[in-house]
């Protein structure tokens, strides 16, 4: 194209049949531009899409939770101490009458291949959700949770899915803890899993949980957001301040505290 353009430069003028060419080339380049750029935008909008049903299947899955639902309470109760038993994540309360998580963030990992939920894995912090590399579940609750979520999912796009779930309730004492809403955070979709996360926390955080460009990380990976919590770029509530999900913000407002990773809850 270059060569064939200087050649043209060098005579004293184009002929209709260059200058046709030329016209040909320029449409079809911007076609291919605005064709690349069309797809992006469908990527991004199908990936919100995807983190809005599993936000809204977790929020509603939850909800039901915290009143009383005696399948949850006795599979609860059935699990033993030998294994990673489900009552570090979620406990029925005498005091307030329902199932709530135990901290103050809970953690959902599900994936989905071939349009079936293969899995879903609770966790107490986002440390533990993105150094496991495990593809079942390891109790009771969460199968009871995989049933649950997959009942009230619009759609099961091939790819894993994340949500942070907070309980401002929570207690380390059982009779300290106080009737709250159990709130889905923020909600996200990956075409894959992220990497295990291992080695330096600082270097993993900027590279796979930095979103670089809209609903786009650091990893390349377009990755859907649902929430409505907002942070500064440092990735700390900040008024005034954006939403996750948008340039220069991290995956659930990950922070580096002195080389751990962790969220802060915005507002």
């Amino acid at each position: 194209m270059i060569r064939y353009l200087q050649r043209l430069k060098a005579k004293k003028g184009f002929t209709v049949i260059e200058l046709i060419v030329v016209i040909a080339i320029i449409g079809v380049l911007t076609a291919v531009i605005v064709s690349n750029a069309g797809t992006d935008r469908e990527k991004r909008q199908a990936a919100n899409n995807s983190a809005r049903d599993f936000y809204s299947a977790v929020q509603y899955t939850f909800s039901r939770y915290m009143k009383y639902e005696s399948d949850l309470s006795l599979t609860i109760k059935n699990e033993t101490a030998s294994i990673d038993s489900s009552d570090k994540i979620i406990k029925y309360y005498n005091t307030i009458n329902g199932n709530y998580p135990r901290n103050e963030t809970t953690f959902i990992k599900m994936f989905v291949d071939k349009n079936q939920i293969q899995y879903v894995r609770a966790y107490t912090t986002i440390k533990d959700m993105l150094s496991d590399t495990s593809t079942a579940e390891k109790n009771e609750f969460e199968k009871l949770l995989k049933n649950d979520i997959g009942t009230v999912m619009e759609s099961n796009v091939d790819g894993c899915y994340y949500a942070l779930i907070t309980f401002s309730g929570a207690a380390a004492a059982d009779d300290n803890v106080k009737p709250a809403p159990v709130k889905v955070h923020s909600a996200y979709y990956s075409p894959k899993p992220f990497a295990e996360l291992t080695g330096d926390v600082t270097a993993y955080r900027v590279n796979n949980l930095k979103f670089e460009d809209y609903c786009k990380l650091s990893n390349g990976y377009v990755c859907g957001v649902c929430s409505s919590a907002k942070y500064d770029e440092d990735g700390d509530p900040a008024t005034p301040s954006v939403f996750l999900g948008n340039e220069d913000t991290y995956f659930m407002g990950a922070t580096d505290t002195g080389g751990e990773l962790k969220v802060t809850l915005g507002n």
